[in-house]
């Protein structure tokens, strides 16, 4: 496995979606990313139902780290995370973005 992406339903209407992967070089470390639930769905847990999900298939596929990357600017997406467990690694810029990026992780 390499990536698979995941879609939530609420009555055949699709209301979120996550994708995972494992890492190519390491397969003790999985990435989560692309976690989406929609707007008039936020605040009703699918969020974190989702991230549970790629969680569980992260650790039944070996995985004990999990990484996660955020634009840094997002406050609110941090504190969600770290709810969820998440510790932040290092904040760092790039060339090719316009904004910094927030690494955290999770060990399992």
């Amino acid at each position: 496995m390499n990536e698979r992406v995941v879609l939530a339903y609420l009555e055949d209407k699709p209301i979120g979606t996550i994708r995972f992967s494992i890492d190519l070089k390491d397969s003790q470390i999985g990435h989560i990313n692309r976690l989406a639930v929609l707007p008039s769905c936020r605040g009703k847990e699918y969020g974190e139902q989702l991230m549970n999900f790629a969680e569980v298939n992260l650790i039944e596929l070996g995985v004990k780290l999990i990484k996660i990357d955020i634009v840094a600017e997002f406050k609110k997406l941090q504190e969600y995370y770290e709810r969820l467990g998440y510790s932040e690694v290092i904040k760092e810029g790039f060339q090719t973005l316009p904004f910094e990026v927030l690494f955290l992780r999770k060990n399992i």
